[in-house]
């Protein structure tokens, strides 16, 4: 089942604004792990197609709409048609609720910088599924530039009961990240950061490099903060009630032991790791050699 359009001559504008004001969303947040998945189907796109588009999924709560998954979906664009493949889009979709049922369909992406007649009709078909946001995400990878991604929804044109167009508001977009997406970033960011003379093996981190780099990043979070209690209490900075509730709720859940007690169980818990990593080098040594004489046999 494709979805076929004949293109149309109604006019299509895009208007910029902080905050939207018609129903179904008030802002846009975006996990950089869709900016990844979208700029990796561009990449992939056949030959002498000049964009790509896919189904966005995510979650409305509260007037804001957040964008945390999304797949690719096959189209073809000509001058005057358009055809969305819309049983791909419905099994895939069917697929993703299968893992994931919290996540719903919010909207449709495409690689570009703006918004065309082709959008509109594209739009109208997601329109129809509930799924009122349109996020384009512009895929020039220049170092010398940031990686733009703008969030949009649409509203008809009217003239009495004549439709003259559709036009594109901008929504107030932001992109966040969850801890598991920030933890990828610092490591992608370590390994450009490091020598291109380097191998792979040298460039991929070990478990002490992780632990290091975390240890350093927790210093450093407890130098700020300590600099702020201590600006605090010298009258230098207002103290802020919410700031206060979750320092004292940090420390609660800190275990009250002692040093002895505290290095006991370090190091019962280590005696522990080091078994299961002994265990799992001896089974591995184990399949390597009955493997070998499985051949031999």
């Amino acid at each position: 089942d494709v979805y076929k359009r004949q293109v149309s001559t109604q006019s299509t504008g895009t208007e910029r604004g902080t905050m939207l004001h018609l129903q179904g969303a008030g802002s846009c947040k975006v996990h950089p792990s869709v900016i990844f998945t979208i700029l990796d189907h561009h990449s992939r796109r056949k030959e002498g197609q000049d964009r790509v588009i896919g189904t966005l999924l995510g979650t409305k709560t509260d007037g804001v709409v957040e964008i945390q998954n999304c797949f690719p979906v096959p189209h073809t664009e000509h001058e005057d048609q358009v055809a969305v493949d819309m049983e791909f889009h419905h099994n895939m979709y069917k697929l993703h609720q299968q893992v994931n049922k919290r996540e719903e369909i919010i909207g449709w992406y495409a690689t570009g910088t703006n918004i065309s007649e082709h959008s509109a009709v594209i739009h109208e078909f997601y329109g129809r599924e509930g799924a009122p946001v349109h996020l384009v995400v512009d895929p020039t990878l220049d170092p010398e530039t940031k990686i733009t991604a703008r969030a949009f929804v649409s509203k008809p044109v009217t003239l009495g009961a004549q439709a003259l167009g559709t036009r594109f508001q901008e929504l107030c977009t932001e992109i966040v990240s969850s801890e598991a997406e920030q933890v990828g970033f610092d490591m992608l960011m370590t390994n450009m950061n490091n020598s291109p003379f380097e191998t792979e093996a040298e460039l991929q981190p070990t478990d002490l490099d992780g632990i290091d780099n975390q240890l350093t990043e927790m210093l450093q979070r407890l130098s700020v903060l300590e600099s702020y209690v201590d600006e605090v209490q010298e009258g230098k900075k207002e103290a802020d009630p919410a700031v206060g509730n979750l320092l004292a709720d940090t420390i609660a859940l800190v275990p009250n032991l002692n040093p002895g007690m505290y290095e006991k169980t370090f190091q019962n818990g280590l005696q522990d790791l080091l078994m299961v990593v002994y265990l799992s080098n001896l089974t591995r040594t184990q399949l390597a050699l009955a493997e070998r004489i499985q051949s031999v046999v």
